[in-house]
């Protein structure tokens, strides 16, 4: 923002609070009913009064619009003025006079008088009288637009006249006559408030200032920030890589690597991985310094942008990452070489306790060994360890030592998995044998259970009740004996002589599946037989129940029959009685299928079920269109008659139209209560329905626009009846009458357009002397 923005702020600030203390123009509304129009009957358009009150305001007068349902209780017009004025400070001179440039339009509707009010004896008024007085006003430009109702446009033509009489009698002098007098009180008021705006613009400048400053000095932090960053990040980076490369430092690095690698494993790899790390992040560090130092900006130098100092701190950072990637690899060869160097200092009691393991897997295997299990591979094994063990022993006090004392409790701990592994493989399969030949005699005593079972089924019912177990005992024996092969093959493959550990478990797994199978096939011989006893107890109940079913379905669409459709009953219904004829016709039978039988028996009872609702939801269906055509048909006839009888009351301003829609909604009602057909009821009904609202509406709009013709006939009469000239002026609301007389007081305050009544009415001079030459009227 530029420097000089508080200052120019500061002078729109005075400006301003300048035009506060200055004369405010007219306002529409103010506070307490005294703004430039006072529209408390809501009659006139404040938008369109706005360019007739600034015409009148720019040669030289105060224009002022009060309208009122009634006089209330103000005697007259005149009166109902002179309590506005008193009322509205704004409406007064400084000496609290009326002000020499105040004219006030007023109307009262419901008394039907309306008046003009200038401040009597000056300027306005004396132009008023040189025009012809306010009655030609009255008479020439606002009694047509009062007439038709229009009082916006009546304020217009009457403060549009008053405007050009004004302006051709010279601009009034005095200086309340262009200015809107505040009254002692209100400048007062106004110099205060404009004090108090200027120092308002006086502190809004000040910390306008101070907030500018303070965004300078944030700016300027940051800016120095960034540049603090950037050498940080620089400086970091140099002091990690001067670290890094220092002579005896790198030295010793390489040769920590090159001493502990020899003892080889895990620790060995690692050793050389962090080396080659610290070399190619060294590298990278190293490059990115170069590139940075080569750019044309350094962070040594001040008064550079916030977008050079970023640049620069984003590559000396990324140096920075770089450089301690390579200080991290170079503490964990630290940190590798340190465990390594305690280990050498622990030699002698990891030797101890490597020897006492070996001492108990010897153990472990002439136990194995008395036992007839062979140990051939164990005996290798431990071999092997006694070598390594033999070897850290020699060498011990330097690394050769460890690397062979790692070696040993490699061998140690892959022997301790073997001889685990082969213990947990021997006892499951101590378990698993018997429980194998114990559920092998299990099985075989249900084969002779379902033998006798099948002998009952096969006795007692038809052959296509048991085919599908046919066969089950044959394929349960044969499972059987297959079980007692692996039996016997476990036992072979386990024992001493042998020693197949897995191969036996396989076999015991294969011998519990054949058991699980001949299991089930000699479960569905039993499980047959119990649900043929079921269903032969069912069978007769489950007939019976569904022959209710059907005779209840059957009794339903013969109850309803015009309401159903035949084919319900024809083919539907006749499915349901086939099949249930079947169910019947097995049940018959010497040796009846009872499965068969109550499998056919439910089928027909759930297919009686599904006509007999669907025979429901069509009853139903039929009763509510019924209903509805019935509700249809009543209100048709009752359209059709208020039409009718609306036709025939107001025959002679009804056209064609009404009378064409009316007959079609005669014809429809016809043809609805003719039919028998529910559907064509509510068709028919709802056209005459239709047709009549439509008859109905056409013959409303007819009338109403007869109606309307007829008053402005009546209305072009009483115009061309009504209107006459004599002595004197009168105002009325649908015409003009000139009758009757006028009657003008030197303080005369209205003037009143009745007929016959004239005069004068009201005193506009209140307490502060004179009065105020003005005239109303009624219309």
């Amino acid at each position: 923002m530029p420097r000089r923005l508080p200052g120019i702020l500061a002078a729109v600030i005075l400006g301003f609070s300048g035009l506060l203390l200055s004369p405010a123009p007219h306002a529409l509304a103010q506070d307490g009913g005294c703004g430039v129009i006072v529209d408390n009957a809501n009659v006139v358009d404040d938008g369109k009064l706005q360019p007739v009150i600034n015409d009148l305001i720019r040669v030289g007068a105060d224009p002022h619009i009060v309208t009122a349902n009634n006089l209330g209780h103000h005697p007259t017009l005149d009166a109902l003025v002179d309590a506005q004025w008193k009322s509205c400070p704004n409406w007064k001179a400084t000496n609290g006079g009326r002000k020499s440039n105040l004219v006030v339009f007023a109307i009262s509707i419901q008394d039907r008088q309306v008046g003009i009010f200038p401040t009597d004896g000056e300027p306005i008024d004396r132009a008023f009288e040189d025009a012809g007085g306010e009655q030609t006003i009255y008479s020439q430009y606002m009694g047509p637009k009062l007439r038709d109702g229009d009082f916006t446009a009546a304020f217009v033509a009457g403060m549009d006249r008053a405007s050009d009489v004004i302006s051709g009698a010279g601009r009034p002098q005095g200086g309340d006559v262009t200015n809107v007098d505040f009254g002692g009180v209100g400048k007062v008021i106004g110099w205060i408030f404009g004090l108090l705006i200027l120092l308002g613009a006086i502190f809004a400048a000040i910390w306008y200032r101070r907030r500018i400053l303070a965004e300078r000095r944030t700016a300027a932090e940051a800016l120095e920030a960034m540049r603090q960053r950037a050498l940080r990040a620089r400086d970091a980076t140099t002091d990690i890589l001067q670290a890094l490369r220092d002579g005896q430092g790198e030295t010793l690095r390489r040769a920590r690597v090159v001493k502990y690698a020899s003892i080889g494993g895990q620790q060995a790899t690692e050793l050389q991985e962090a080396l080659a790390t610290v070399t190619r992040e060294i590298a990278a560090a190293s490059d990115a310094m170069t590139g940075a130092a080569s750019a044309s900006a350094n962070p040594d130098d001040t008064g550079l942008t916030q977008a050079v100092y970023e640049a620069m701190a984003q590559r000396y950072e990324g140096a920075l990452q770089h450089a301690k990637t390579a200080r991290d690899a170079d503490q964990r060869i630290t940190e590798i070489a340190k465990a390594i160097e305690s280990e050498l200092q622990q030699v002698t009691t990891a030797l101890a306790e490597a020897e006492a393991r070996l001492q108990n897997q010897q153990a472990a295997v002439e136990q194995l060994r008395a036992e007839n299990i062979r140990v051939e591979i164990f005996d290798s094994q431990l071999e092997t360890v006694i070598e390594h063990l033999a070897a850290a022993m020699a060498d011990q006090g330097n690394l050769a030592a460890l690397g062979a004392l790692h070696r040993c409790n490699e061998a140690l701990a892959s022997n301790e998995t073997a001889l685990r592994e082969l213990t947990e493989r021997r006892a499951q399969l101590a378990q698993a044998i018997p429980a194998l030949e114990a559920r092998i005699a299990e099985v075989r005593a249900s084969l002779d259970a379902a033998h006798q079972c099948f002998e009952r089924i096969s006795t007692a019912y038809a052959p296509d009740c048991w085919e599908s177990i046919a066969g089950n005992g044959t394929e349960a024996t044969t499972r059987i004996n297959g079980a007692d092969q692996a039996l016997a093959t476990a036992g072979r493959l386990s024992d001493i002589s042998t020693q197949q550990w897995d191969a036996a478990a396989e076999a015991i797994s294969a011998g519990n599946h054949l058991l699980d199978e001949a299991a089930g096939l000699l479960h569905s011989i039993t499980a047959l037989e119990q649900n043929l006893q079921r269903a032969q107890q069912q069978a007769q109940p489950e007939i019976d129940a569904a022959q209710a079913d059907i005779d209840r379905a059957a009794a339903y669409i013969q109850q309803h029959d015009d309401d159903i459709r035949d084919s319900l009953e024809d083919d539907d219904l006749a499915q349901a009685r086939a099949t249930l004829e079947a169910a019947c016709a097995e049940f018959a039978e010497s040796q009846p299928n009872y499965l068969r039988v109550v499998e056919l028996a439910l089928a027909a009872n759930a297919h009686a079920d599904r006509i007999l609702q669907q025979a429901m939801d069509e009853h139903e269906s039929a009763e509510r269109l019924r209903h509805q055509a019935a509700t249809a048909l009543s209100q048709a006839q009752a359209a059709v008659s208020k039409a009718a009888e609306y036709i025939s009351d107001h025959r002679s301003d009804v056209g064609s139209a009404a009378e064409s829609n009316l007959q079609n909604a005669r014809r429809h009602l016809g043809t609805a209560q003719h039919h028998n057909d529910p559907a064509n009821i509510l068709r028919a009904a709802q056209s005459a329905k239709r047709e009549a609202d439509e008859a109905y509406r056409k013959a409303k709009r007819n009338f109403q626009d007869a109606e309307d013709e007829r008053e402005r006939a009546r209305q072009r009469r009483s115009t061309s009846h009504n209107s006459s000239y004599g002595g004197g002026t009168s105002f009325s609301y649908t015409n003009i009458d000139f009758g009757g007389g006028s009657s003008w007081g030197s303080g005369g305050g209205g003037f009143d357009f009745g007929g016959s009544q004239g005069g004068s009415s009201g005193s506009w001079g209140g307490d502060s002397g004179g009065s105020q030459g003005g005239s109303s009227g009624s219309w």
